[in-house]
């Protein structure tokens, strides 16, 4: 009798795995049919790439657009300029095969720069003969997508942030566009798309890059929960590197020279300040809802980099 009733609840055991493994397999099979149809389906849009602009009244708008087998293509990307009540959009040329991640105009509004998951940078200026926008591609530098860039006051060298974990600065100088009166001692020499300078301190994606008002100091951040801060771009750039145990930054705003707001995935808005010695450090949250943490939460690290 027991025997009977042991081998009954085999049965019913083994019929209860076969039965769940084939509606796991079925729903297995229904979401692999659903992300390749979507993944397939021509003229899926994505979140477009915005900025407007500070002195003039325009703003660029790049939407991307998925398409099988290919990537990403372009369909809407425009620079739209205000004449009177209504929006004037003119094109923009863009030699891209994968999604624009970012976007932002140059201080001086002549040009504009567009970061990709392509590895590739625009740099994009007007053609007034044929009332297009045209881009210049650095390319061949990044090892991975673009996620942020900056550009530094004198209109000539722009920051890169990438998720290869490293932040790079290029000079982007081009005749007829640019002025000798902009270009520093930095890029004095330096042809388009020239590499300036690579930091290798971030050991994970890096995001969120600035340059501080005077354009002597770059942060940038990392999503390893630590920030960075590199003053005297150049040759021999010093660094300092400001960790912490709470969730990854996602961008950062220079406030002052010596007062950067990062904001990321803790929802709560952390304020950097840097003393008289030029040692930047934490110190609190916007959201007083948080404690000021000990010195053994965050530290601060300073190191000399040299340019290869």
């Amino acid at each position: 009798m027991y025997k009977e009733k042991l081998g009954l609840q085999v049965r019913y055991r083994t019929r209860r795995s076969y039965s769940f493994c084939f509606y796991s397999a079925w729903l297995l099979f229904l979401f692999i049919c659903w992300l390749s149809a979507s993944l397939a389906m021509p003229g899926v849009p994505i979140t477009p790439c915005l900025h407007f602009a500070q002195i003039a009244m325009k703003f660029i708008s790049i939407e991307s657009c998925q398409t099988s087998g290919k990537g990403y293509t372009f369909f809407k990307r425009y620079v739209w300029n205000q004449d009177g009540p209504e929006w004037v959009p003119t094109l923009v040329i863009l030699r891209l095969n994968r999604a624009a991640l970012c976007v932002q105009w140059s201080p001086k509004e002549n040009k504009f720069a567009v970061g990709s998951g392509a590895k590739t940078v625009c740099i994009c200026y007007y053609e007034p003969e044929n009332d297009w926008w045209v881009s210049k591609l650095i390319r061949k530098k990044h090892n991975s997508s673009v996620t942020s860039i900056a550009w530094h006051p004198n209109n000539v060298l722009l920051a890169t942030a990438s998720t290869d974990g490293k932040c790079r600065v290029f000079a982007t100088y081009i005749k007829g566009v640019d002025s000798r009166d902009s270009v520093t001692s930095l890029s004095t020499d330096a042809k388009f798309g020239e590499l300036i300078l690579q930091l290798d301190l971030s050991f994970s994606w890096a995001f969120g890059v600035k340059w501080s008002p005077s354009g002597n100091t770059l942060a940038y951040v990392g999503h390893n929960s630590t920030i960075y801060f590199v003053d005297d771009v150049g040759s021999s750039a010093s660094a300092q590197t400001v960790a912490f145990r709470d969730l990854p930054l996602r961008d950062v705003l220079f406030v002052s020279e010596r007062m950067v707001i990062g904001v990321g995935f803790d929802c709560n808005p952390m304020v950097f300040t840097a003393d008289k010695r030029g040692i930047w450090s934490f110190v609190k949250f916007l959201d007083e809802r948080k404690s000021t943490p000990s010195s053994s939460k965050y530290g601060s690290q300073g190191v000399l980099w040299e340019k290869n």
